[in-house]
Formats: C-alpha cells, structure tokens, sequence
C-alpha cells in the first residue's frame, strides 16, 4: 500500500529548545500543541521528506539578537514531539527523515504563529544504500 503524504498546519508559537533570555514559558505549550494537532496521525515508511515552514510572531525574538532563532533550534522540539506522533511507527523514528527542509518566516501575529508541516515518503525504488542508515 502507497503511503501517502502528509500536510499539517499546527498552530501556536514554534519555540526553540530551551535557552535563557527567550520568552516565558518555554518550548513546553509548543512541544504540547505539536503532539495534541498530530495526535493519530502516522507516517509508515523508512524514509520520508520532511519540509517545515516556521511562522514566528514578532514577540518571540529576543531583544539582544537580531535575527530570529535558529533553524536547527526550532526543529530539536518539532521533531522530538513528531517522534512521539508521526513517526511513531516509522523505522527508526526521526531518523526515517532523510531530507530536510526547514524555512523560517515573520507573521503578524501570535494568531498567525505556527509551522506548516510537509512530508513525503520516499518510495523504496528510490532509495540507495547509501540514503539509508536504519
């Protein structure tokens, strides 16, 4: 059977895992919202594509940096909670993520805040050897 892909809006605020000098209170309510809006959804494949589209209010970035967080930053939570969702039943869990794609935009708002999830599965005709370590 074809897995088929996999688009989600999950809204909140992405929060980067936990530093000093970020907005309280921390990547725990984005880490919540991440499980509860992929809750029964799952990813069955040994390898996928994994594009994430984050969408940060203004408040979010603290005053001393100019820049908005890093990627790698954002995605430790997003893909530690995913692992407990939709890549439960993956082989390997996060590691089925074999290509990734990670964006950061501005929003308007907290309302607008959240991350669009796109992922793929790689059909196994696809893969080498050498794409996958699981």
């Amino acid at each position: 059977m074809k897995q088929k892909s996999i688009t989600l809006d999950i809204k909140g605020i992405p929060y980067r895992r936990n530093k000093s000098g970020w907005n309280k209170p921390g990547p725990l309510p984005w880490i919540s919202a991440i499980k509860k809006q992929t809750q029964g959804l799952h990813l069955d494949t040994r390898a996928c594509l994994l594009r994430a589209t984050f969408m940060l209010p203004p408040g979010q970035r603290p005053s001393r940096l100019a820049v908005w967080p890093n990627l790698d930053n954002l995605l430790k939570p997003l893909l530690n909670a995913l692992k407990k969702t939709l890549f439960c039943k993956a082989k390997g869990q996060n590691p089925c993520v074999i290509y990734l794609n990670a964006t950061k935009v501005m929003v308007n708002s907290d309302e607008e805040a959240g991350t669009r999830i796109e992922l793929l599965p790689i059909p196994k005709g696809l893969m080498s050897e050498h794409h996958l370590t699981v």
